[in-house]
């Protein structure tokens, strides 16, 4: 078991954290996104202008940064060798993803960047599949409209360019447009990207999660999802999560 923490880059081992110590190593990055490999070698950080790749010794293998671009949420593959990155620039964002990321150093290139992405998103709106090979992304529309855009790429490993999703779905709870005052976007994805669940939450409204399946079969625009959840005016709701088997 490894543990990490977000305020700075932090890194502990599981004998570690039970006894209270120090961390095993730390950096001074101010994090806004962090992932774990899940098999503990690859840590990844999102600063506000950088993708910062480290080992689990915490040496830096490489940085990615952009001029006039921010990085706005991060995801890594469970055997640290798929990287993905979603950033914003001139008013749009971008998913970028790496290949064989143990391997890079420097400022490496993305194996591709996606096509532009248009509305808002968050930092717990990006996920990457186990396997490394599907994600998903939870962004509002461009209109404006109150309403949660899912967007899925699939084959990410043989894909290169600038790939358009392949599916995605638009699930409005409240018909016409409302102030986005507070909306959370939240996203995940199962291991081997069959199942993605979303939530958004308008903290002047209510909280609604939905689930698509068979999303590895899916393409194409306006997709219907399989479930939806509505879990009322709550007072709070911080992000959502898929078990590995979905």
């Amino acid at each position: 078991m490894l543990l990490i923490t977000l305020s700075s880059a932090t890194f502990l081992s599981s004998a570690v954290a039970q006894e209270f110590k120090q961390p095993n190593w730390s950096t001074s990055d101010n994090a806004i996104d962090l992932a774990i490999s899940a098999d503990g070698s690859i840590v990844v950080v999102a600063t506000l202008n950088e993708v910062r790749v480290y080992n689990v010794s915490g040496s830096l293998l490489w940085i990615w940064s952009q001029e006039n671009t921010n990085i706005w949420a991060v995801d890594v593959s469970d055997d640290g060798n798929s990287v993905v990155a979603a950033i914003h620039r001139w008013g749009v964002y971008f998913v970028l993803f790496w290949k064989n990321a143990k391997t890079l150093s420097g400022n490496p290139q993305p194996s591709w960047k996606s096509y532009t992405i248009w509305g808002w998103m968050g930092a717990e709106a990006l996920a990457l599949s186990g396997d490394g090979n599907h994600i998903v992304l939870a962004h509002t529309p461009y209109d404006g409209q109150y309403a949660c855009n899912v967007s899925y790429w699939n084959n990410t490993l043989e894909l290169s360019g600038t790939p358009k999703q392949t599916w995605s779905g638009t699930y409005s709870p409240i018909n016409g447009p409302t102030p986005q005052t507070g909306l959370l976007l939240c996203a995940d994805i199962s291991y081997d990207g069959g199942i993605v669940a979303v939530l958004m939450e308008n903290k002047t409204t209510n909280i609604f999660a939905v689930v698509y399946r068979g999303c590895k079969h899916r393409s194409g625009s306006n997709q219907v999802h399989d479930l939806a959840y509505d879990f009322g005016n709550v007072s709070a709701c911080g992000g959502i999560a898929l078990s590995d088997d979905g």
